[in-house]
């Protein structure tokens, strides 16, 4: 599932992305910090959920959000803001959202919201296979991992775990993505 966080404060962004990926290692996240960036990434990538700042340079996320709804008919957009104006949340209403959390994001609640997309057509897609060979490798990103070990783990050849990869639209190379590697360096003491 590709999922858009938009919020011009970089550590907001962090704090969701900190949130979303434990619980779904297997979304992709796109980060940007205004509306331009925002429509860049949408013109690329086939967007499922956008996470809303209201206040953004430039244009508001609610008017992100038409354009992105425009592109994406399908996108569940919701709305991330430390505003509690009854206008913003009318106008979100109208553009119909899929929720309003407020900053700063609690854990609980940005969990109970996500919890109606565990059972996602987007995630459905990968076979049982796939998602236990992509939880291995989030488990074990650290360590040196190749094909053969990765089939030796959930059980199959190697030749027929790479065919799954290629039919799920992945490859095997593009798991280890130089975020996903930059996450897993060691960390020096402070």
């Amino acid at each position: 599932m590709n999922v858009l966080l938009v919020d011009d404060e970089p550590l907001e962004l962090d704090q969701l992305e900190f949130l979303i990926q434990p619980m779904f290692p297997l979304w992709n996240l796109y980060k940007a910090a205004d509306g331009s960036q925002a429509m860049a990434i949408s013109q690329k990538v086939p967007l499922h959920l956008a996470f809303l700042d209201i206040n953004l340079p430039g244009k508001s996320g609610l008017s992100l959000g038409e354009k992105l709804r425009a592109q994406h008919s399908d996108i569940d957009l919701i709305i991330v803001t430390a505003y509690q104006d009854f206008h913003y949340a009318k106008q979100s209403i109208r553009l119909g959202v899929e929720d309003y959390l407020t900053k700063p994001v609690i854990e609980r609640e940005l969990v109970e919201i996500l919890q109606k997309y565990q059972k996602s057509p987007a995630l459905a897609a990968y076979t049982r296979i796939i998602t236990d060979a992509m939880n291995i490798i989030h488990q074990k990103f650290a360590e040196k991992l190749n094909l053969a070990d990765l089939a030796s783990e959930v059980h199959i050849n190697p030749t027929y775990l790479s065919r799954r990869f290629h039919e799920n639209r992945l490859l095997f190379d593009g798991c280890f993505c130089p975020d996903r590697l930059w996450l897993a360096r060691p960390q020096s003491p402070q």
